[in-house]
């Protein structure tokens, strides 16, 4: 078991948290931009969670008068050229945004850490079947590649999570497996 630098060896063979935490904390806070970073994303992950509460308005619900209005007290970020509240519209953008990005992290994940040890394990005509359409998918450059998906595919959001996962899962692959 490694302990943290500073703390009693005791203190970590009996499991106390507060002594560990208490050693990470000045490491992590001599980063400045790991905690703005982390703080910059908890707000954005905040925003698009609670956005629909908070705001009260629908990014999509037009209201003409309100059109090209600076900001103001009922709309804090303004309003567009046809009057949609633009922070209700940007907040409904995080939420889209962070759906298509957790859905390629799962679909790359679920698709490349299994190929790459089941190459990377199972040698012979197995790691060359897998390898073989994986330099296939990294033959062509990525944004062709998501392109090519998506016209088989059609317009459709579970298209941009499938081709973008498609795309970042040879990769993947290809890291995962291992050399003997």
């Amino acid at each position: 078991m490694a302990r943290a630098v500073g703390v009693p060896l005791a203190a970590v063979a009996h499991g106390a948290p507060s002594a560990l935490a208490s050693a990470s904390r000045p490491r992590v806070l001599a980063y400045p931009q790991l905690v703005i970073g982390g703080v910059a994303f908890a707000l954005l992950l905040v925003g698009a969670v609670l956005g629909p509460l908070v705001v009260g308005y629908s990014p999509m619900a037009a209201d003409f008068s309100a059109a090209l209005s600076g900001p103001s007290t009922s709309h804090v970020f303004g309003a567009d050229q046809l009057g949609r509240d633009s922070l209700s519209r940007a907040m409904s953008g995080a939420r889209l945004s962070l759906l298509v990005a957790a859905g390629t992290v799962i679909l790359s994940l679920g698709g490349g850490v299994p190929l790459g040890l089941l190459s990377g394990l199972r040698r012979g005509w197995i790691e060359s079947l897998i390898m073989r359409i994986i330099d296939g998918l990294l033959a062509f450059p990525g944004l062709i590649l998501a392109m090519a998906i998506a016209f088989v595919l059609g317009p459709s959001l579970p298209t941009v999570i499938v081709a973008l996962g498609v795309v970042r899962l040879a990769p993947l692959a290809r890291v995962v497996r291992r050399r003997r």
